[in-house]
């Protein structure tokens, strides 16, 4: 939840960036890659000789592993494009059609079983986003409505093939994975562009990078290796709420009535999936997990340093 809070800040963010989309993302991923990279070199040269620990990157399902770094790239880039031809609202409106996507699939590719609640909870939530992002739609570049579309449909495949990952390698690791592969596929689109605003936008990408994407991301994985994809993806809805809180505390910009109704979709949404998940009397099978999470001792007790 604090995951999906923060990323609502995105926005503010990105209006603080001036690059082109392709730069930012690019940004992104290869700041965040560099510092989960080398925190993971720092644990690994630190930690006890008899610790037990995650598989090495890209050694299980490299594959896999290669395939959702290349999705994470045009996830990002696609979006950032969006961001660049149309409204805020807009673009979130449409990605956020992706928890009702994963609700759909989920049970077909993954196996996980989909209560009533949640897909009723998607649906909720849905409904609060469009009335939150719906108005802007009028003002939508055809583009930029294309490139939303895309970045949607990227996401809902991207945390389908995530999950079984996240129960492998632990959030961290596979953080690092998707943010490293993301990075090398963006590498040619980049190789030739102009970074003449980055002197003035540096520090904005660096907190993109850092806090939105490594400390963020990691964490993302980290819970969906403990719970259904489902379930995360819906609690994600918070992500345009926050937006919304924002720009009223930040930008003075006093939300309608129907945006507000709309955040309080959201919020019962989230509240349906957490309430219902804590009532299941018998939780759903996890993802097989060979080799314990990242984090954990080999009792499954998580290191204080992990938090």
């Amino acid at each position: 939840m604090a995951v999906s809070t923060g990323w609502g800040t995105i926005p503010l963010v990105l209006s603080r960036i001036s690059l082109a989309p392709a730069n930012i993302a690019f940004g992104r991923v290869a700041i965040a890659s560099v510092a989960i990279g080398g925190l993971l070199l720092i644990q690994g040269r630190t930690a006890s000789p008899g610790a037990v620990r995650p598989p090495r990157p890209y050694s299980v399902m490299p594959l896999r592993c290669a395939f959702n770094g290349f999705l994470l790239a045009m996830h990002w880039l696609t979006m950032f494009i969006a961001f660049d031809r149309v409204s805020a609202g807009t673009v979130i409106l449409i990605i956020f059609v992706a928890p009702v996507g994963v609700a759909l699939t989920a049970p077909r590719t993954l196996g996980e079983h989909v209560s009533r609640r949640t897909v009723v909870a998607a649906f909720v939530g849905l409904a609060g986003v469009a009335l939150i992002a719906g108005p802007a739609l009028d003002q939508a570049d055809p583009l930029g409505v294309a490139m939303a579309v895309t970045s949607m449909l990227v996401l809902v495949v991207l945390n389908l093939s995530s999950k079984s990952l996240a129960g492998i390698y632990g959030g961290r690791r596979l953080a690092f994975i998707e943010t490293a592969g993301a990075a090398v596929s963006l590498l040619p689109v980049v190789a030739f562009a102009d970074w003449s605003g980055l002197g003035r936008s540096w520090p904005w990408l660096l907190l993109l990078g850092v806090v939105h994407t490594a400390l963020a991301v990691s964490l993302y994985l980290a819970a969906m290796g403990h719970m259904p994809v489902t379930h995360l993806s819906v609690i994600s809805y918070l992500e345009p709420a926050s937006v919304v809180v924002l720009a009223w505390l930040v930008l003075s910009e006093v939300p309608r009535l129907g945006t507000v109704i709309g955040g309080a979709l959201v919020v019962v949404a989230g509240a349906l999936v957490v309430v219902g998940d804590r009532r299941v009397v018998t939780p759903p099978e996890p993802v097989h997990e060979p080799f314990p999470l990242e984090g954990t001792t080999p009792e499954g007790e998580v290191l204080d340093a992990a938090r």
